[in-house]
């Protein structure tokens, strides 16, 4: 049996007040390889500190996904601004 992930997305869900906000700071942090901010902690000498992974990071409280539906809401937080 393999301990490392097979899935290719994952998305967490947990009920209201159950620290959603920092699960997912936690794992940004991890996969962003910022190893000071777990100076002297467990994952420090577990972790792969020379492999970092893109992180996208949505807030929707700033997303229209009721008015604009899921899809255009991740696509406009995705997309560049336009210029002109």
């Amino acid at each position: 049996m393999s301990t490392e992930p097979t899935g290719k997305y994952y998305f967490l869900s947990r009920q209201r007040r159950f620290g959603k906000s920092l699960t997912l700071s936690v794992i940004k942090y991890l996969y962003s390889g910022r190893r000071e901010l777990f100076a002297d902690l467990w994952i420090e000498s577990q972790w792969d500190w020379d492999k970092t992974q893109p992180v996208l990071h949505f807030s929707f409280i700033h997303i229209d996904y009721q008015g604009s539906g899921l899809d255009a809401s991740l696509y406009t937080q995705i997309s560049p601004p336009p210029t002109h």
